[in-house]
């Protein structure tokens, strides 16, 4: 028989049993209590952001405007705004930090030549010299000329020579007949004065027979014909008197310069000057010299030869050198006068040749030296741009006339 401790165990299990199986009517208070109390913490949650958002705003707007009483705060308690600032942030500062440049350095690379910096001259006969050849040429290309040097004398020289002589004596002549003539108008007027003089005297005499003549007629002294004749003389003394002033007027002028045979004689000794003048022109040009002094840097034609289109020599003073550069058109407004440039080539080695930009061109052309790339465009527009070289630079350019560079410009942008 069992006893009662051993059945209460089994009562509570199947009472738990029965538990699980049939849960106990639920009549909703004790759950609708544990919901209110819920949403109620809920409802003070949502108020934490709006408290943070309210301070974070206080706290911003202060420090941004800093009114009077927070600013007294600050002074009492020493405190200061971030970074040390005692300023209001909103109140514009001074700043006193200098600005920084707005420079952009680049460089700019462009093609070009050495040359002389002054210009270079072509030496050559002038217009008219015909057929002349060159009979003597007295330089080699790097020779240094001076100043009225002889360069070339052309084969000409001797028959300029003798044109020269004929002209010289044809001046001779002419002066030759102006003295003479002078001489032949001044004599000539002291004769026709002479005449005057001496018919006017004779013209006196017969006005005086002829008054006398009429007073011995009117005594009976003479007869009609004698009268008649002495009143005949006195109208040809009248008559050649008239043509002796006639005479004397072709020699009006006092002065002997002013006759008239002088003046045409003047004029053909002019004539004859002016034709020396152009023959000692023309045996000028048969004489080439150098006009400045400089150096030949290059010779175009040789003894014999009839001088080229080119001319004799290419002459210039090649002391200063210059850099004639081909700049792109759209480079052109980043360069300055004074900048600096750089230039190489393969001539120059690892040498540098220097100076800077003294002139700047006003005219686009087309591009006229070449990369030697395939690629290169072969139709760019450029701008001249003209660089001085530096003492050191041009002595080292003077004998590389003509050569062909690769320049690096400094540029500015701004």
């Amino acid at each position: 028989m069992a006893s009662k401790s051993d059945k209460k165990p089994s009562v509570q299990l199947e009472t738990k049993a029965d538990d699980d199986a049939l849960p106990l009517l639920d009549n909703g208070v004790k759950n609708s209590t544990k919901a209110a109390s819920k949403l109620k913490f809920n409802r003070k949650l949502l108020f934490v952001p709006l408290v943070v958002f309210i301070f974070a705003t206080g706290g911003f707007v202060g420090l941004y405007f800093q009114p009077p009483g927070l600013q007294f705060f600050m002074k009492v308690t020493g405190l200061s705004p971030g970074g040390g600032n005692s300023h209001p942030i909103a109140v514009s500062q001074t700043n006193n930090t200098p600005p920084k440049s707005s420079a952009v350095v680049a460089t700019i690379t462009a093609l070009g030549t050495l040359l002389p910096l002054k210009d270079v001259s072509v030496l050559a006969p002038p217009y008219g010299s015909n057929d002349a050849r060159i009979a003597q040429l007295n330089v080699q290309e790097g020779d240094y000329v001076e100043s009225g040097q002889v360069i070339a004398v052309m084969d000409n020289i001797g028959k300029l020579e003798a044109e020269l002589k004929s002209s010289q004596a044809d001046v001779q002549v002419a002066q030759a007949q102006l003295a003479q003539i002078k001489t032949t108008v001044a004599n000539n007027r002291l004769k026709a004065v002479a005449e005057v003089e001496r018919i006017e005297a004779n013209f006196q005499q017969a006005k005086n027979d002829l008054v006398r003549g009429r007073e011995l007629k009117n005594n009976g002294v003479i007869t009609q014909s004698e009268l008649d004749h002495l009143i005949a003389v006195e109208e040809a003394m009248s008559r050649s008197l008239d043509s002796a002033k006639a005479n004397l007027a072709n020699y009006q002028y006092s002065d002997i310069e002013g006759q008239a045979d002088v003046k045409l004689a003047k004029s053909n000794v002019f004539a004859a000057k002016s034709k020396l003048n152009t023959k000692q022109q023309d045996l000028t040009s048969a004489t080439l010299r150098a006009p400045t002094d400089g150096f030949i840097i290059s010779i175009h034609s040789r003894v014999g030869e009839r001088p080229s289109d080119k001319g004799i020599a290419t002459f210039g003073d090649t002391s200063q050198m210059q850099a004639k550069l081909e700049v792109y058109q759209s480079d052109v407004q980043f360069l300055q006068l004074g900048a600096a440039v750089s230039m190489q080539s393969d001539a120059l080695g690892s040498r540098l040749l220097t100076g800077k930009i003294i002139r700047i061109g006003l005219e686009v052309r087309k591009q006229q030296l070449m990369a030697a790339s395939p690629a290169a465009n072969t139709d760019a527009r450029i701008v001249i741009v003209n660089v001085a070289l530096d003492a050191e630079s041009s002595k080292q350019a003077s004998k590389l006339n003509g050569l062909e560079i690769i320049a690096t410009i400094q540029r500015v942008s701004n």
